[in-house]
């Protein structure tokens, strides 16, 4: 089973456009709602047998023909609940380290910046952002391949449905939904 799936995975890698798989482990910024936050750009196979991964390989099965308008898995940066961490982002929605910066993404806003330099008390999700972007610093001083929002992981090549579908090229939402619980 673990030979197929390497070269289902082989399979899947080669078709993908060379400019997608080239994101993964690089730091960059992704619009959540009117800002831009720091993120890490990750790779399916990085995530586990996760729903992120399952609904990932349903996105890939529906842009056969159209892999240009793929969405890209992000992991949020500081996120303290991992349920919320990750989010498929359009091509629209993303930028680079260098875009960001060039934009000014990569420091926080000036009304945080300013709580944080007086010790005033943060809300939740201003801690969430300072926390960011003290990971994404930390996470460039590291090679794209040591960046990992995650532990490893092992598969579970009996059990996990993205790696069944793998194998199987079918495509079972409803196994999809039994499997969640």
């Amino acid at each position: 089973a673990k030979e197929r799936v390497s070269e289902e995975k082989a399979e899947i890698l080669a078709e993908l456009p060379k400019e997608y798989k080239n994101l993964w482990g690089q730091c960059g910024f992704a619009k959540w709602g009117k800002a831009w936050l720091p993120c890490l750009f990750v790779s399916p196979f990085d995530v586990g047998g996760s729903q992120m991964r399952d609904d990932w390989m349903k996105m890939y099965n529906g842009t056969r023909d159209r892999r240009d308008q793929m969405s890209y898995l992000v992991y949020w940066y500081g996120q303290e609940n991992m349920s919320n961490a990750y989010s498929f982002c359009a091509k629209a929605q993303i930028m680079t380290y260098e875009e960001g910066v060039k934009k000014k993404h990569d420091k926080l806003p000036p009304k945080v910046q300013k709580k944080v330099d007086a010790g005033r008390k943060l809300t939740k999700a201003e801690k969430e952002l300072v926390k960011g972007y003290e990971e994404m610093e930390a996470d460039l001083l590291r090679q794209p391949e040591e960046r990992t929002a995650f532990e490893w992981f092992h598969e579970d090549y009996e059990n996990d449905v993205f790696i069944r579908t793998l194998m199987t090229g079918e495509d079972s939402g409803e196994e999809l939904i039994s499997s969640l619980g």
